[in-house]
């Protein structure tokens, strides 16, 4: 495979750091082109919007005006990504040879007016996100004479597919808190997702407002000498092992790209647990964070947006307030019963706030919502 383990580790390394600070993102581009033997590299993101086709949020190698050329033309031009996206719509890696038939890549204008007179044809891509609002790919790209890039190559973007998905959601994350006209700080306060910074031994170096809260309940998790543990003791082990898995990541020392884990709790439904590395050399803290727990607890009711909404989209007082009841669960029917309004009034209330809001279903509606930071009358104190 190309690369060895300590090359591995730091791509690793570059990856979780680019999360934290976009700007090396190009860092991390540069260090993959070299590996892998591509002369470009990009990370384009197609979204659903008609106003946002595609673009490519960071590239190497890809001549400026090309890089609008693609955002204003050749992005619903990409045959290649859509073939991708059909052979496997949320794994997909491979080369170019693996997902289109060359001779009608050839005869493409994104090949002939785009990537060729760049002097590019092999590609090496692997998908980083695809729900159905977007899709989002990472791409190395390099001559024809220089050869189609073969299977160490694959190999080398399988190993890094776990991390960089997991940094790829965790920059997004990240930005939509820091974006936050509060700060980030703040905005992590805001969130009803609990969040919990770690250092390379796992131990707790704070939590935001949710975070606090939850270990107050002493209910799924709890805090003991400055280290996170499942509650019941069947879980601790598993629970224990994941996190130090993940912190030495973070810290260097492993290729664990984090996991997934549910919580039990008596009379109540399991939290669920998403922890991933990460790494930062400007973090605000005196310990270097080297992973985030993040935790969702379901019986908790989201907060509102409703005060935001109306600001950011201007929804009147009532269209806030269904879009609330319907982050909350309810369903049309109900909202409408709650509201004590007619259910075809709720529908078209809906539709108005998918105008407002330029989504086209309930589904992007309720992932735009809880991207939001909201208002929060608790505690904003931090462990």
């Amino acid at each position: 495979m190309v690369g060895d383990a300590g090359q591995i580790l730091g791509l690793i390394g570059q990856l979780y750091g680019a999360a934290a600070e976009p700007d090396r993102w190009e860092d991390f581009l540069e260090s993959m082109m070299r590996t892998i033997g591509g002369a470009a590299s990009s990370i384009i993101v197609h979204g659903a919007g008609k106003q946002d086709l595609g673009r490519h949020t960071v590239s190497k190698g890809i001549r400026e005006e090309y890089a609008r050329a693609y955002q204003d033309y050749y992005c619903s031009k990409n045959i290649v990504l859509n073939a991708a996206l059909a052979k496997n719509p949320q794994n997909y890696i491979g080369t170019l040879q693996s997902c289109i038939d060359i001779s009608s890549y050839r005869r493409s204008e994104i090949y002939n007016d785009y990537a060729r007179p760049q002097n590019l044809f092999h590609q090496c891509s692997a998908l980083l996100s695809s729900d159905g609002s977007h899709a989002a790919a990472i791409s190395f790209m390099r001559a024809e004479r220089d050869g189609a890039f073969e299977e160490e190559h694959l190999q080398l973007l399988r190993s890094l597919a776990p991390h960089l998905r997991q940094a790829f959601r965790l920059h997004q994350t990240l930005r939509r808190h820091e974006q936050s006209e509060a700060g980030i700080d703040v905005a992590l306060d805001y969130s009803d997702t609990a969040m919990f910074f770690l250092d390379a031994t796992g131990r707790l170096l704070r939590g935001n407002a949710r975070a606090i809260r939850l270990l107050s309940e002493g209910n799924g998790l709890v805090l003991s000498k400055g280290q996170l543990q499942a509650s019941i003791p069947g879980e601790a082990k598993r629970f224990r092992q994941l996190v130090m898995a993940t912190c030495a990541t973070g810290a260097g020392r492993n290729q664990f790209p984090g996991g997934f884990m549910l919580l039990q709790r008596p009379e109540l439904r399991p939290l669920g647990c998403r922890i991933v590395p990460f790494r930062s050399d400007k973090s605000l803290l005196e310990v270097l964070c080297c992973a985030i727990l993040f935790v969702g607890d379901p019986d908790q009711r989201p907060s509102s947006r409703s005060d935001a909404l109306r600001l950011l989209y201007r929804l009147t007082p009532s269209e806030a307030q269904l879009a609330d009841l319907l982050l909350a669960g309810e369903t049309i029917s109900n909202a409408a019963e709650k509201r004590q309004i007619k259910r075809e009034s709720a529908r078209t209330q809906l539709k108005t706030i998918l105008h407002k809001t330029g989504t086209n279903r309930q589904s992007e509606l309720i992932r735009l919502l809880l991207s939001i930071p909201v208002s929060s009358k608790d505690s904003t104190s931090s462990i």
